[in-house]
Formats: C-alpha cells, structure tokens, sequence
C-alpha cells in the first residue's frame, strides 16, 4: 500500500541505488510467472506473488547493498537455481497458507490482508525445506538463506 512503511522502504531502496534496472527487471520477472503459475492452478490464488516475493525479500533484508545484489544474481546465476528456489518460495507460499489457516483458523481473504506473521513463516520455512528430498536442491536453498554463496565461488558466476 502506498505511503505504508514496507512501501517507502522499497522505495528508498531503489531510490538509493541499491537495486540497478537489471535487478529490477529479475523481480519483476518473478513476479510475472508466479502471477502466470497463480492463473494457471487449480484455485487461482497460489502461488501469492507477493508473498512469494515477500518472503525472498525477508530472506535478504538485512543485507548490505552489494550483499543484496549478489544474493539477487544468486538466484539468476543458472536456470538450476533460479528454477530450484523459485519452486521452494512457490511451495512455501502454500505452505504458509495451510499451516496460517491451521493455526489461526482464518480463510485466505482475511490472511492476505493481514501482516505475515513472522512464526508461522519461519515454521512454514522449517517445513518446506524438510520436505526437499534432493540434497542439491537442499544445499541451493540453504546456500541462499544462509548468504553461503557470498564467499563461494559461485560468486563469481552471479556477477
């Protein structure tokens, strides 16, 4: 919403110089197919792009500006990765609707007016990651969450 808190940090962000028009462009780019997989699903609600979105942003949040870039250009730096944690956020959205309905026993029209709440989320991301069987897929994840990819050679790839 505009003028709300997480509106004008975004704003200050790409103001800043933080994100370059490439960056941008990725975001938006992810935001496309998650809308386009939403149109596509048997309910037409999941994914929730901006969640799905969202919930990577709370993944880089508190990174320095080029720590953020990296992490962006992590995620774009093959089409294994970006396919592997783009599928993750996607599933995570679903996950984060169910275990919010089961908990807080509210349909998804009132959740998505509310804050995400930051204990159901990271229960939602505990979930998910127990559920990826493939050890590669796994590392990928891992790697991103945890900015394990800033001193790897991997780095050199996404710049």
């Amino acid at each position: 919403k505009v003028d709300s808190p997480i509106y004008n940090e975004i704003i200050n962000f790409i103001r800043d110089g933080a994100l370059t028009t490439s960056d941008l462009v990725n975001i938006y780019l992810i935001f496309l197919r998650a809308e386009r997989d939403k149109k596509e699903s048997e309910d037409n609600r999941t994914p929730i792009s901006y969640y799905l979105l969202g919930f990577i942003g709370n993944e880089l949040k508190n990174l320095e500006d080029n720590n953020f870039r990296n992490a962006l250009r992590y995620v774009y730096s093959s089409k294994e990765n970006f396919e592997i944690i783009y599928r993750f956020y996607k599933r995570l959205t679903m996950r984060y609707r169910s275990n919010y309905k089961d908990i807080k026993s509210i349909e998804y029209n009132q959740m998505i007016k509310s804050q995400i709440d930051s204990s159901i989320l990271e229960r939602s991301i505990n979930n998910e990651i127990d559920m990826i069987e493939s050890v590669k897929d796994k590392e990928i994840i891992k790697n991103f969450r945890n900015h394990n990819f800033l001193n790897s050679s991997e780095q050199i790839n996404c710049l």
